[in-house]
């Protein structure tokens, strides 16, 4: 085919203007041609919506999005276009569309279309409003297929699907505030905290902060917006607790989780955050209270009661041994010998009655004594405890040997109390034939024990084990030696009230650590005592 171009002589092509139409036809072409290649590679489209006449026009590029080729290209329309969007996102895009088109919210959503060959597709659209001079006010954006992306990344559908069900699971939701319009996305989960199905309400709800009004009580909304305003300018998080009243009128405590996103300038653009039910946990809190001060106000009359009783019971105990004493001195040499046997027994009866009443009035001082914690050496403890313990330590040839001992922050008086007993104990229950050795060692316990034994994680404890020689006792009975009254030896084996290691198990505890013991018959016993080294 000739080219007209060249038909007429370049001078008059020039002279009448024709030449330069025809360049600037060509360079158009060249231009549209080039942007069709470009929404054809990326996947997308552009449209523009005109206020004035209420005009949609769209590139070629929707079209080939929807599924129309060239030869098939219907008039371009919102309804139209709506048409195409699945079910479930359908009511969700128009709300978005509407505060688009009528309060200037920037569009920007995610939803599933089906196109006219029945393919449903994943796309995302985003527009905002354009003035230009005296020209009408446009709304314009790009909608642009994601499929690909999505299908190419089955971890991430996986990923959005297990936190779906975690969310109903745990019963939480996630939301996204933009700080700059104050709407509001919300998770499925958001939707059933507030006692909505997510499957047909979030359609036809506009989740903003009028919605929230509707639902938590005016005193702990004006509370969260004041916290909000406060994070702003102070902090990047904050945590919110408040109540709620849900679609179906039931109250729930809910706790939220915000974090404030900044842009480069340091001005907030949004607020991110999760949000949990917590009314059966603060539920939980309040009856666990209700029975902590039940317990505390009966082991308080307990305590009442045992210092009473036995301060009471002390008086009658002495004057059965005073006059059993008198009746011994004075009267001994004209008993028989039966008679004799009777006394013994009563006075070994009421001393094996007053150190039980002594026991008592040691263990109810324990809790009820309020003295104060103070860093304390242990080893100027185990000297302390060795001197007065001299006579008993000569007497039975006991032999202690210790490594060093830290310094913690303790109870002195309770500490060495503590002490003495596990001491005394490895002295009674020596072998008869051997004399007691008795080892004690200490290490700081390591991060896994730490755990083993559930103790404080901020916290640094050290473990301390008095090992003896003795008789040993079997392992069944490791728990039920620290019990109160608790004996495996007769008394006229081994006297004692039952009370000396519940002392100790009281002891420890009162400063936040464990006590615990191994042992084998014949072959000796290990007391381990875990405390902190600081109490705060």
């Amino acid at each position: 085919m000739e080219n007209t171009l060249y038909t007429k002589p370049i001078d008059e092509l020039i002279e009448t203007g024709e030449m330069t139409e025809r360049m600037q036809s060509t360079e158009e072409d060249e231009a549209k041609e080039l942007i069709q290649e470009t929404e054809q590679l990326l996947n997308f489209g552009t449209w523009t919506f005109n206020l004035k006449n209420n005009k949609l026009n769209w590139s070629a590029g929707i079209y080939a999005i929807l599924g129309y080729g060239k030869n098939n290209t219907p008039e371009p329309s919102n309804d139209f276009f709506i048409a195409h969007i699945i079910e479930d996102d359908k009511a969700r895009f128009k709300i978005a569309l509407a505060q688009f088109i009528q309060n200037n919210i920037p569009l920007e959503i995610e939803y599933s279309i089906v196109d006219s060959n029945g393919v449903e597709k994943r796309v995302y659209s985003k527009g905002k409003l354009v003035l230009k001079d005296h020209h009408a006010p446009k709304l314009v954006g790009i909608t642009r297929c994601i499929t690909e992306t999505t299908q190419s990344n089955p971890n991430l559908s996986n990923y959005r699907e297990m936190a779906l069900e975690k969310e109903e699971f745990l019963g939480h939701g996630s939301w996204e505030l933009n700080y700059a319009d104050k709407t509001i996305l919300w998770s499925d989960g958001m939707y059933r905290l507030f006692g909505y199905d997510p499957a047909t309400d979030k359609n036809n709800l506009v989740v903003d902060e009028e919605l929230y009004k509707h639902h938590v009580n005016e005193e702990d909304y004006n509370s969260g917006l004041k916290l909000r305003d406060n994070t702003i300018s102070k902090s990047n998080s904050y945590l919110w607790e408040f109540e709620i009243k849900t679609k179906t009128g039931e109250i729930r405590k809910l706790e939220t989780f915000g974090k404030i996103i900044h842009d480069r300038n340091g001005d907030t653009i949004k607020i991110i955050g999760t949000t949990r039910d917590i009314t059966q946990l603060r539920t939980y809190e309040r009856e666990l209270e209700r029975t902590i001060a039940e317990l505390k106000r009966s082991n308080k009359d307990l305590e009442d009661f045992a210092y009473i009783a036995s301060h009471d019971i002390q008086e009658p105990l002495r004057k059965i041994t005073s006059f059993s004493e008198r009746l011994k001195i004075k009267h001994g040499n004209d008993l028989d010998d039966e008679a004799k046997k009777y006394l013994e027994r009563i006075m070994a009866a009421t001393k094996n009655a007053r150190l039980l009443i002594d026991g008592l009035m040691d263990f109810s001082r324990l809790t009820s004594d309020g003295q104060l914690f103070t860093k304390f050496n242990l080893n100027t403890m185990l000297q302390e405890i060795k001197t007065e313990l001299e006579l008993k330590i000569e007497e039975t040839e006991t032999n202690i040997n210790s490594e060093e001992l830290p310094v913690l922050e303790v109870v002195p008086v309770q500490i060495k109390q503590l002490f003495t007993n596990l001491f005394l104990n490895a002295i009674k229950f020596k072998k008869p034939d051997a004399a007691p050795i008795i080892e004690v060692k200490s290490k700081r316990i390591s991060r896994k024990e730490n755990e083993h034994y559930n103790l404080n994680p901020l916290h640094t404890y050290y473990k301390i084990s008095i090992r003896d020689n003795g008789i040993g006792f079997e392992d069944e009975y490791t728990e039920r030696i620290f019990e109160m009254f608790q004996r495996l030896h007769s008394k006229a084996d081994y006297p004692g009230a039952g009370i000396g290691l519940a002392l100790c198990k009281k002891i420890v505890e009162n400063h936040g650590g464990v006590i615990f013991a191994f042992s084998e018959l014949g072959k000796g016993s290990t007391f381990s005592v875990i405390l902190p080294e600081t109490q705060y």
